[in-house]
């Protein structure tokens, strides 16, 4: 591939503290229709056409916590609620808000969703 074709994609990482619930949760996992914790880990990718810090790590990082802080209430001190939003439908938030290529979230690091543009 061409240089001047190549697409080129910034992350960045972070974790932040949440509770949410499913209502709708099947039987063999009811104890997730209760409210439960997880650090919820996001990982988010930006589109940019120079290699010159177009978009800053940091700078991109700090805009995701705002958003999440700005989208979500404290449920506890340092503790969002995210009511009953999975991690798919706060990876799609994010995408809109930030305008992302691509955002992934998961709970605990473990199990999540990357939602693309």
């Amino acid at each position: 591939m061409a240089a001047d074709a190549s697409l080129t994609l910034v992350f960045c990482t972070t974790a932040i503290p949440g509770v949410h619930r499913w209502p709708n949760a099947p039987e063999e996992v009811a104890y997730l229709r209760d409210e439960h914790r997880h650090n919820f880990h996001v990982k988010a990718w930006a589109q940019v056409i120079h290699d010159d810090r177009q978009v800053e790590f940091i700078t991109l990082q700090l805009q995701v916590r705002s958003a999440m802080h700005t989208s979500y209430p404290l449920a506890f001190p340092g503790v969002l609620d995210l009511g009953t939003h999975s991690c798919e439908q706060v990876a799609r938030m994010l995408v809109g808000a930030l305008n992302l290529y691509a955002c992934q979230v998961s709970e605990d690091g473990e199990n999540g969703a990357i939602i693309y543009a």
